[in-house]
């Protein structure tokens, strides 16, 4: 290394030691001449990572000591040019090397605070994705099923077969050997079906208790084919592992999600959901109803708008023929309420069957809706699909607007004054009080006074006329009232004259 002046110590052998080290080193010059520029201490380690400050010559150092030069210089006997040039391009060369390594080292920083940013941010995002899971229904990848062992019990295995028409489950123990094949067919609407397993091989024998692996034949060549799960969320646990979703009374992997919605087919209420919500006030959607072509009796249909908005109704069949139009005003509360009699634009009894109620301008308003409200009074279930009860009527928790825990609404008294009067050989007229609170009130007949009444038509007025009737036969009559509530005990016992 060649150098002006004297080194205490060789670069190499620095370089060679493990201890920080320091270094004294005097630059040239003649001190008793006045220009010497004295010596000058450094320090550094060999320890030091990339990058990483230490008190060595820099560029202020180096700059320092031009400066000396520079002052020290005498003008009429300046020092070797080449040599001064020479400092000049180290010093530009060295402020250079400066600024990239320090542009380099923010570069790493801010490379370093974005990842932890944008790794914090997903994190955030995916445990909030995954805790809005919490009482929604899912369905998740089933591969394992448990067997306690004994006799009688059955273990449910739901199946998805895709656009298979069938399919075969397999249950494999811990070894992989497939020891029962249940057969997989007479899928519903939505290409599944539940399948049981009731413990034993395909030899009859009984298996032991514990966990076997379950799947569908086919499944590694066809997605669409697959054993599942499906219940509401209880709740989500993070692990280093990922998150898990408990269901079910297990925990599973929240990759194992395959669809979430509130219901299953758009119409599927969970136990658990369903239990709920007995008692409480709920609104839903009402677009169908159903019509017996029972003359005297209506069909009520409220409707949801903008208060003293008018109000357009069709009632459809099932070719979506419009058979009739209503029209009506919203009140203050902004409900318009009509009643179809059952009878077309024509005068004509429409025949029974399903209509459909059409809103008119509700494809553009999402306001405009036809509805029925009540208190749920029950439940029922075919085939594992629970359904709102409420005021007699079956709903779909898809149909469902809103929910509330309290009701300002009470089931009505009974009728009063209830009269018959027969107006032919064929027909009579019954007819009874206003009851407070009723949306509609159910007549019931009988040929004896005290038992055997069955229900003949509803009505929202306070008339009904029952035809049919045969001639030298006396009839008799009881009338209740209902709202969303539930319905009144019936009313003291008219006959015909």
């Amino acid at each position: 290394m060649a150098t002006t002046g004297s080194v205490s110590q060789s670069v190499s052998s620095l370089l060679a030691q493990t201890a920080p080290y320091s270094v004294t080193a005097s630059f040239g010059g003649d001190e008793e001449n006045g220009y010497a520029f004295g010596p000058a201490s450094y320090t550094g380690s060999t320890k030091g990572e990339l990058w990483e400050e230490t008190n060595k010559m820099g560029k202020d150092q180096f700059l320092h000591l031009l400066t000396i030069q520079l002052k020290y210089q005498d003008p009429l006997s300046p020092m070797d040019n080449t040599a001064f040039v020479s400092q000049l391009a180290q010093f530009r060369e060295l402020e250079t090397q400066e600024n990239t390594e320090s542009a380099i080292r923010e570069l790493g920083r801010a490379f370093d605070e974005n990842l932890a940013a944008q790794m914090y941010s997903s994190q955030s995002v995916a445990n909030a994705s995954a805790m809005s899971l919490i009482g929604r229904d899912v369905r998740m990848i089933q591969d394992k099923v448990s067997w306690d062992g004994k006799d009688g019990t059955k273990v449910p295995i739901k199946v998805h077969l895709g656009n298979a028409t069938s399919g075969n489950v397999e249950v494999k123990d811990e070894d992989g050997k497939v020891i029962r094949t249940i057969a997989a067919s007479g899928k519903d609407a939505q290409n599944s079906v539940t399948v049981y397993w009731d413990g034993k091989t395909d030899d009859g024998l009984k298996a032991k208790a514990g966990t076997y692996s379950v799947g569908v034949a086919g499944q590694d060549k066809d997605s669409s084919l697959y054993t599942y799960v499906q219940e509401v969320v209880e709740g989500v646990r993070f692990t280093g592992d990922g998150v898990l979703v408990k269901i079910g009374g297990r925990e599973i992997n929240i990759n194992g999600v395959l669809d979430v919605s509130v219901s299953t087919d758009g119409s599927y209420l969970s136990q658990s959901s369903a239990l709920g919500l007995m008692g409480k006030t709920v609104r839903a959607r009402y677009d169908n109803l159903t019509h017996r072509a029972v003359a005297g009796a209506e069909h009520e249909i409220n409707v949801n708008a903008g208060r003293g908005a008018a109000v357009s109704v069709e009632i459809k069949n099932g070719r979506g023929d419009v058979v009739k139009t209503l029209k009506g005003v919203a009140n203050e509360f902004g409900s318009a309420q009509l009643f179809w009699d059952g009878y077309d634009a024509d005068g004509e009894m429409c025949p029974a069957g399903t209509y459909k109620i059409n809103v008119v301008g509700s494809d553009k308003n999402a306001s405009l809706y036809a509805y029925t409200e009540g208190v749920v009074d029950g439940l029922t279930s075919l085939s594992g699909d629970f359904k709102l009860k409420v005021g007699g009527a079956e709903i779909a928790m898809s149909d469902v607007i809103s929910i509330s825990t309290y009701s300002n609404i009470s089931v009505p008294q009974v009728p009063l004054d209830v009269s018959v009067t027969r107006t032919s050989t064929t027909s009579a007229n019954v007819g009874w009080e206003l009851v407070s609170g009723a949306t509609g009130y159910r007549v019931y007949r009988s040929s004896s006074p005290t038992d055997g009444y069955s229900l003949v038509g509803s009505t929202s007025s306070l008339t009904f006329t029952d035809i049919g009737l045969s001639a030298g036969t006396e009839y008799y009559y009881k009338v209740s009232a209902f709202n969303g509530l539930g319905e009144s005990l019936q009313s003291a016992y008219s006959g015909t004259a």
